[in-house]
Protein backbone atom coordinates (compact mmCIF):
# COMPACT_ATOMS: atom_id res chain seq x y z
CA UNK A 1 0.00 0.00 0.00
CA UNK A 2 1.55 2.94 -0.63
CA UNK A 3 0.90 4.64 3.05
CA UNK A 4 3.05 2.00 4.20
CA UNK A 5 5.52 2.71 1.64
CA UNK A 6 5.39 6.28 3.17
CA UNK A 7 5.84 5.48 6.25
CA UNK A 8 8.58 3.06 6.00
CA UNK A 9 10.27 6.05 4.60
CA UNK A 10 9.95 8.68 7.18
CA UNK A 11 10.92 6.10 9.93
CA UNK A 12 13.83 5.52 7.45
CA UNK A 13 14.53 9.56 7.26
CA UNK A 14 13.56 9.70 11.01
CA UNK A 15 16.47 7.31 11.52
CA UNK A 16 18.84 9.12 9.94
CA UNK A 17 18.12 12.26 11.23
CA UNK A 18 17.79 11.31 14.72
CA UNK A 19 21.42 10.17 14.13
CA UNK A 20 22.73 13.12 12.37
CA UNK A 21 21.36 15.63 15.15
CA UNK A 22 21.10 13.96 18.40
CA UNK A 23 17.28 13.85 18.14
CA UNK A 24 14.99 11.48 20.04
CA UNK A 25 11.84 10.71 18.27
CA UNK A 26 8.42 11.63 19.99
CA UNK A 27 5.26 10.04 18.25
CA UNK A 28 1.99 11.88 19.82
CA UNK A 29 -1.39 9.99 18.94
CA UNK A 30 -4.32 12.28 18.28
CA UNK A 31 -6.46 9.65 17.03
CA UNK A 32 -5.58 6.53 18.76
CA UNK A 33 -8.26 4.44 16.89
CA UNK A 34 -6.05 5.50 13.56
CA UNK A 35 -2.93 6.26 14.60
CA UNK A 36 -2.16 4.49 17.84
CA UNK A 37 -0.57 1.39 15.93
CA UNK A 38 1.77 2.93 13.26
CA UNK A 39 3.01 5.25 16.26
CA UNK A 40 3.89 1.90 18.25
CA UNK A 41 5.13 0.29 15.18
CA UNK A 42 7.61 3.29 14.26
CA UNK A 43 8.61 4.03 17.86
CA UNK A 44 9.68 0.27 18.48
CA UNK A 45 12.05 0.83 15.52
CA UNK A 46 13.27 4.17 16.43
CA UNK A 47 13.65 3.85 19.94
CA UNK A 48 11.26 6.36 19.96
CA UNK A 49 8.06 7.35 22.71
CA UNK A 50 4.63 7.40 21.91
CA UNK A 51 2.43 9.77 23.58
CA UNK A 52 -1.21 9.66 23.86
CA UNK A 53 -3.17 13.56 24.06
CA UNK A 54 -6.44 13.31 26.05
CA UNK A 55 -6.21 17.41 26.01
CA UNK A 56 -5.69 19.79 23.53
CA UNK A 57 -2.88 21.41 25.67
CA UNK A 58 -0.83 18.03 25.54
CA UNK A 59 -0.07 18.59 21.94
CA UNK A 60 1.33 22.08 22.84
CA UNK A 61 3.34 21.01 25.71
CA UNK A 62 4.76 18.44 23.39
CA UNK A 63 4.96 20.51 20.50
CA UNK A 64 7.32 23.07 22.61
CA UNK A 65 9.65 20.73 23.01
CA UNK A 66 10.17 19.43 19.39
CA UNK A 67 12.85 20.77 16.95
CA UNK A 68 10.80 19.63 13.77
CA UNK A 69 7.75 17.95 12.73
CA UNK A 70 6.79 15.81 10.10
CA UNK A 71 3.34 14.73 10.10
CA UNK A 72 0.87 12.77 7.31
CA UNK A 73 -1.98 14.64 9.62
CA UNK A 74 -3.56 18.20 8.84
CA UNK A 75 -3.98 18.70 12.41
CA UNK A 76 -0.22 18.05 13.20
CA UNK A 77 0.87 20.40 10.78
CA UNK A 78 -1.19 22.88 11.92
CA UNK A 79 -0.51 22.50 15.53
CA UNK A 80 2.85 22.86 14.58
CA UNK A 81 2.42 26.07 12.65
CA UNK A 82 0.74 27.50 15.71
CA UNK A 83 3.87 26.56 17.73
CA UNK A 84 5.93 28.18 15.09
CA UNK A 85 7.83 24.66 14.66
CA UNK A 86 9.29 23.73 11.30
CA UNK A 87 7.18 21.00 9.96
CA UNK A 88 7.25 18.49 6.80
CA UNK A 89 3.75 17.51 5.47
CA UNK A 90 3.31 15.11 3.52
CA UNK A 91 -0.06 13.31 2.45
CA UNK A 92 -1.08 9.99 2.46
CA UNK A 93 -2.85 10.35 -0.74
CA UNK A 94 -1.88 12.64 -3.67
CA UNK A 95 -5.58 13.67 -4.32
CA UNK A 96 -5.94 15.49 -1.14
CA UNK A 97 -4.46 18.76 -1.55
CA UNK A 98 -5.47 20.01 2.48
CA UNK A 99 -1.66 19.24 3.48
CA UNK A 100 0.14 20.80 0.25
CA UNK A 101 -2.55 23.94 0.45
CA UNK A 102 -1.74 24.41 4.00
CA UNK A 103 2.00 23.88 3.48
CA UNK A 104 2.19 26.90 1.09
CA UNK A 105 0.08 29.23 3.14
CA UNK A 106 1.53 28.53 5.87
CA UNK A 107 5.45 28.71 4.86
CA UNK A 108 5.94 25.20 6.32
CA UNK A 109 7.16 22.56 3.81
CA UNK A 110 5.62 19.50 2.04
CA UNK A 111 6.42 16.85 0.05
CA UNK A 112 4.50 15.01 -2.59
CA UNK A 113 3.75 11.34 -1.80
CA UNK A 114 4.52 10.82 -5.62
CA UNK A 115 8.21 10.38 -6.01
CA UNK A 116 9.19 11.46 -2.24
CA UNK A 117 11.70 9.71 -1.12
CA UNK A 118 14.26 9.17 2.28
CA UNK A 119 16.76 11.91 1.09
CA UNK A 120 14.29 14.41 0.17
CA UNK A 121 12.90 14.02 3.30
CA UNK A 122 15.95 14.02 5.13
CA UNK A 123 17.51 17.04 3.18
CA UNK A 124 13.82 19.28 3.62
CA UNK A 125 14.11 18.66 7.31
CA UNK A 126 18.18 19.74 7.67
CA UNK A 127 17.17 22.85 5.42
CA UNK A 128 14.26 23.75 7.76
CA UNK A 129 16.36 22.74 11.06
CA UNK A 130 19.34 25.58 9.98
CA UNK A 131 17.24 28.30 8.57
CA UNK A 132 18.12 30.98 10.73
CA UNK A 133 14.69 32.77 9.28
CA UNK A 134 12.53 29.83 9.44
CA UNK A 135 10.93 31.43 12.98
CA UNK A 136 10.01 34.37 11.50
CA UNK A 137 8.27 32.58 8.19
CA UNK A 138 6.27 30.72 10.97
CA UNK A 139 5.86 34.14 12.60
CA UNK A 140 4.63 36.28 9.40
CA UNK A 141 2.43 33.48 8.14
CA UNK A 142 0.91 32.96 11.40
CA UNK A 143 -0.17 36.32 11.57
CA UNK A 144 -1.37 36.73 7.97
CA UNK A 145 -3.41 33.31 8.68
CA UNK A 146 -5.58 35.10 12.39
CA UNK A 147 -5.44 38.68 9.75
CA UNK A 148 -7.10 36.58 7.27
CA UNK A 149 -9.65 34.66 10.24
CA UNK A 150 -10.15 38.01 11.38
CA UNK A 151 -11.90 39.56 8.65
CA UNK A 152 -13.98 36.66 7.42
CA UNK A 153 -15.45 36.45 10.55
CA UNK A 154 -16.14 39.84 10.64
CA UNK A 155 -17.63 39.39 7.13
CA UNK A 156 -19.79 36.70 8.42
CA UNK A 157 -21.10 38.43 11.39
CA UNK A 158 -21.69 41.46 9.29
CA UNK A 159 -23.59 39.81 6.42
CA UNK A 160 -25.61 37.89 9.70
CA UNK A 161 -26.12 41.00 11.16
CA UNK A 162 -27.63 42.54 7.81
CA UNK A 163 -30.10 39.41 7.29
CA UNK A 164 -31.24 39.87 11.06
CA UNK A 165 -29.70 36.23 12.27
CA UNK A 166 -28.00 37.42 14.74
Amino acid sequence: APCALIRDRIVAATRMLCRRHGLHPIFPVFDGKHDAEDAQDAAKKLGGTVLYLREPSDAAAILSTARAVVTMRLHALILATAAKIPAVGIPADARDGKIGAFAKAAGQEWLSPQGFTVAALVETVEAALNDPSRRAILDDAVEQMRTEYDLRRRLIVDGLNKMGLT
